[in-house]
């Protein structure tokens, strides 16, 4: 059943990973309005895609 979760992994976070970059693109604010909510927001969803990318990266390359 380890090699299941292996591949589950492999499949889901590089997903996961495209969703959260669609959500920053839909977020990212522009130059109209651009508050500390926006900043706060924006930065909160790199700091969760860089995490989600680490983990992607340590998935892919482990045996």
């Amino acid at each position: 059943m380890g090699s299941f979760y292996s591949w589950l992994f492999r499949v889901l976070l590089p997903l996961s990973l495209g969703l959260l970059g669609a959500t920053l693109g839909a977020i990212w604010p522009d130059s109209r309005h651009f508050g500390w909510m926006d900043v706060a927001s924006s930065a909160s969803l790199v700091l969760a895609m860089v995490g989600v990318a680490l983990w992607t990266f340590s998935v892919w390359i482990s045996d």
